[in-house]
């Protein structure tokens, strides 16, 4: 693991696209740190933070599009695969090495709170506890991209997925408050996630038939469930929403408070897609 990490942080840094990644991160940072604190003299840092959340539509997409998707286009995956390390491994090492690459820029960040003491009092902790919670989302984006990189190889496929999941997440929160929790919308709702878990079954097995099965059964069953007790669908999908939204964690990281349940969440969705990497790849190395 800790040889695949080193070969991503080396692949990033000795090329320009790590230190343009850093670069654009810290140039938004700055912006807004100037805005908010030298020019208006705002003395919460986590206002910063909360503005850069539009950046993870940016930098996880470039981050992670070449990872494995770029390993398969060259054939250099062929090499990862047949060598004697683990899938966990080479899954493992390549997503702490992107996380290595986005810690340098944080690790820049977390210079910036001791700044604002030399103008006035600033809240150190809940600054840091803001940078840490923007830390983890990172965290839990940058393994969503891998999993994406690993099943297309083609990087600007999945450049352009990764950032259509990420907006997603990122507009939950706005998506859950316009929708209504009746029954017939969550019925639509669950038809819809039933489809595209089809289609990522289809994706990770390559086998169509076991993909149509797992969907048509689903999508019976949540019809047998709608006619049969309708009220029993009513707000469920708030409840999906929920765990969807990435980014109404991060409120309570900004406000300064460390909760363990929002810890434990974004570790938890770093850890899934993770897994679910590892199983991608080992499909192809199988296959």
């Amino acid at each position: 693991m800790k040889t695949i990490a080193k070969k991503e942080i080396r692949t990033y840094m000795t090329t320009m696209s790590g230190y343009v990644l850093i670069a654009f991160m810290l140039f938004a940072v700055g912006i807004y740190f100037t805005a908010y604190h030298l020019a208006q003299g705002y003395p919460k840092f986590s206002a910063t933070m909360s503005s850069c959340e539009f950046m993870f539509l940016i930098i996880i997409p470039i981050l992670t599009m070449r990872s494995l998707a770029g390993e398969e286009r060259q054939k250099t995956d062929q090499m990862l695969l047949t060598s004697p390390l683990s899938i966990r491994d080479i899954v493992l090492g390549k997503f702490f090495g992107m996380l290595a690459v986005f810690a340098i820029a944080i690790g820049i960040v977390c210079l910036y709170p001791p700044i604002l003491t030399l103008y006035g009092t600033v809240n150190l902790r809940a600054a840091y506890v803001a940078i840490l919670g923007y830390f983890l989302m990172g965290a839990a984006c940058i393994a969503i991209g891998l999993f994406i990189s690993s099943l297309t190889s083609n990087p600007v496929i999945a450049a352009v997925i990764t950032f259509g999941v990420i907006f997603l997440l990122y507009m939950m929160s706005g998506i859950k408050s316009i929708s209504d929790s009746t029954a017939f919308t969550s019925y639509i709702a669950y038809f819809a996630i039933i489809v595209a878990l089809a289609i990522l079954i289809f994706v990770l097995m390559k086998d169509a038939m076991t993909a149509l099965i797992a969907g048509a059964a689903g999508e019976a069953a949540i019809t047998v469930l709608y006619f049969k007790n309708p009220t029993g669908l009513e707000g469920s999908v708030q409840t999906i929403m929920d765990a969807l939204d990435i980014t109404s964690r991060f409120t309570d990281f900004a406000d300064g408070v460390l909760d363990l349940k929002n810890v434990i969440y974004y570790i938890g969705v770093a850890a899934l897609f993770l897994v679910l990497t590892i199983f991608s790849v080992g499909k192809r190395r199988w296959n």
